[in-house]
């Protein structure tokens, strides 16, 4: 195949790509969050007696790590 036709092919398959994805740049941005599923009274206090009585690091981490996971998701909602 001689280089002006690939080339030319090249340039015809962008312009195909840009125009078909170009199509998708009208319709507005939908967020999808996660859902945050509140810990009743109890469940916080025997958690918070579970971690106090931990000596695990990994555990300490894990809980930090997922209410880190739970902020980012109630922020996300908000800015829905």
């Amino acid at each position: 195949m001689r280089r002006s036709a690939v080339f030319t092919i090249g340039v015809l398959a962008f312009g195909f790509n840009a125009l078909a994805l170009g199509g998708c740049a009208d319709k507005p941005e939908q967020r999808v969050c996660p859902l945050v599923v509140p810990w009743s009274a109890a469940d916080q206090l025997a958690l918070a007696a579970d971690l106090k009585a931990s000596k695990s690091p990994l555990i300490h981490r894990a809980v930090q790590e997922d209410a880190g996971y739970r902020e980012w998701a109630r922020l996300c909602q908000e800015t829905r």
